[in-house]
């Protein structure tokens, strides 16, 4: 199944997705006026982040809430592919929890 190709709206959704698809989720949750946690690795150079950050370095609107863990190491568990940065022990970076409402934008 596509997750995309459903209605996020009526749920209050769980998303931890692959870093690669999380400007696709972030797009989803604003056409579908959806709410949710969204958890995303704390990457400023990433190609996400001015999706969630503007200019001033501050939250977009759409974050209600926010939950920083210093240690994404401390928090994930490397899966079945065993190069993966995310979930290593090598990986320093932050994890951040998004609580996000896209119901509010206009």
């Amino acid at each position: 199944m596509n997750a995309f190709s459903i209605d996020w709206s009526e749920e209050s959704n769980f998303l931890v997705p692959p870093v690669y698809l999380i400007p696709k989720v972030l797009q989803h949750m604003k056409c579908s006026k959806s709410t949710g946690t969204l958890v995303v690795p704390y990457w400023p150079s990433a190609t996400f982040w001015p999706m969630i950050v503007d200019n001033n370095q501050k939250f977009q609107n759409f974050v209600e809430e926010f939950l920083l863990k210093d240690d994404m190491s401390k928090c994930l568990q490397l899966g079945n592919w065993k190069r993966s940065i995310i979930g290593s022990k090598n990986c320093k970076s932050g994890l951040l929890a998004l609580k996000l409402n896209f119901n509010k934008m206009l």
